[in-house]
């Protein structure tokens, strides 16, 4: 006969259960216990804390005494001070920085902030300006813009070491405004790719209703037609390869189009005339080592 794989059931004693049920008995107080002694260590704390609070709204230690303002160029401390809402004597904890925040964040010339309080009695503001990239000849002002475009300064004269931006005179503009999103894109690839050559000095630069740029400077003399704003970086290297060829271009050229950078073109400037004493004629004079036509190997207009 086969024997039953599983194992034998033998009947449970009595004690057995009765010790059982003792042991859980025993252990419930304990369990119980832990339960109260953590909501009356949340009590305890958050007495603690309203005590505090109260305290610290009540103490005149925690009164605004002085307001820190760093980061500014444009603004000065006091308009920044000004335009926070910030007062002295109101309490620490009752100021409203995000609203102080905000305010601020509405200055043309503020491009981030941050307010802090610092205990015992003072608020730390970090003003992120925004950074001047040229400056703009608009149909009512000259204004000073940053690389998104923005408006944020307005211009008696045109600022020392900016580039201005003519072109843009049908449109007004005001502080806070912003000029065409695809202008300012083609004016910040161009400041971007003509800070590489850092000796031709600050440009005044012409952009057309069409987005075709050009510039000029005291420094160099003569106009460059860039076309379109593609390739720039290319195309001004491309000028200073003819620059070093030519290093009497400044004197001899009126202006270089580059538009096409596979066929740069050129104008000489205007040919002087030489009077032949012999036969009392006036003759055309090219300068030494250029004809007519033009030299250097690109095409005269």
């Amino acid at each position: 006969m086969r024997r039953p794989t599983h194992p034998r059931r033998y009947p449970r004693h009595p004690l057995d259960e009765d010790l059982r049920v003792s042991r859980r008995r025993l252990g419930r107080p304990r369990r119980n216990r832990r339960r109260r002694r953590i909501p009356l260590l949340v009590w305890l704390l958050a007495i603690l804390t309203v005590e505090v609070v109260a305290v610290g709204l009540k103490d005149p230690r925690f009164n605004l005494a002085r307001i820190e303002v760093q980061g500014v160029e444009v603004l000065t401390e006091e308009q920044v001070v000004r335009r926070s809402g910030l007062r002295p004597g109101k309490n620490l904890f009752q100021i409203r920085l995000k609203e102080a925040r905000q305010r601020l964040l509405e200055v043309p010339a503020v491009a981030d902030v941050t307010l802090h309080r610092r205990l015992p009695n003072r608020v730390l503001v970090r003003v992120h300006e925004r950074q001047a990239m040229a400056c703009v000849a608009a149909k009512n002002a000259l204004f000073t813009i940053d690389a998104t475009g923005i408006a944020f300064r307005k211009d008696a004269k045109p600022p020392r070491g900016l580039p201005l931006v003519t072109g843009l005179e049908t449109k007004p503009l005001q502080l806070g405004g912003r000029i065409d999103a695809e202008r300012a894109r083609e004016l910040r690839e161009f400041v971007e790719a003509a800070a590489e050559y850092p000796q031709r000095g600050v440009p005044r630069i012409s952009i057309d209703q069409n987005g075709n740029l050009c510039f000029n400077s005291a420094e160099l003399g003569y106009q460059v037609r860039l076309g379109p704003a593609v390739q720039l970086k290319e195309k001004l290297a491309l000028l200073a390869a003819l620059e070093r060829s030519l290093p009497d271009i400044r004197d001899r050229c009126q202006y270089i189009d580059l538009s096409c950078l596979e066929a740069p073109a050129w104008k000489p400037k205007k040919v002087a005339l030489a009077t032949n004493d012999h036969a009392g004629e006036s003759r055309p004079v090219a300068p030494s080592g250029e004809t007519l036509h033009g030299r250097g190997g690109f095409a005269q207009d």
